[in-house]
């Protein structure tokens, strides 16, 4: 696999951001394959030394490479999709087992992503009894946007 990678560890739309942000919603052995992949780079670029600070409202991590920030990015999504191997590169990586735990969603757990929009629920109600079914019926409606609500029941 030949990824072209973003100069940047932090510009947002690096391949390892996409990873972070879609892995669990792609094919699982592509993904890993893609952590792999980056991974790989990172450690051919060792000798590039980083000094990579992140934060957000969840706290501030800092890392000394390329790699750090980028395997402390990605183990979230490879421990939801292998297990043994999120264990087996924390075991290589033991300096970043205290940042994991204290930020165990990574980049996620730093800077959390905002809450989905509220969405409006619809209400289902269930009538206790045959009396209140028009009621019932005309209130699922009134919940739709029909602007007429029996004020009791029929």
């Amino acid at each position: 696999m030949s990824i072209r990678r973003d100069a940047s560890p932090l510009a947002g739309n690096s391949f390892t951001d996409l990873v972070v942000k879609f892995g669990l919603a792609m094919p699982p052995k592509m993904v890993l394959a893609a952590i792999d992949e980056i991974l790989s780079q990172d450690k051919n670029q060792a000798e590039d030394q980083l000094n990579i600070t992140v934060g957000g409202d969840g706290g501030t991590a800092s890392f000394a490479s390329r790699y750090e920030y980028d395997l402390f990015a990605v183990l979230p999504v490879v421990r939801q999709l292998d297990e043994s191997r999120a264990k087996q590169l924390l075991e290589e990586n033991q300096t970043l087992q205290s940042k994991l735990q204290q930020y165990p969603q990574g980049l996620n757990s730093l800077d959390p992503p905002p809450p989905p929009e509220r969405r409006r629920t619809p209400i289902t109600l269930v009538a206790a009894s045959a009396q209140w079914s028009a009621w019932v019926t005309a209130l699922a409606q009134a919940d739709q946007g029909s602007p007429v609500l029996p004020l009791r029941p029929t």
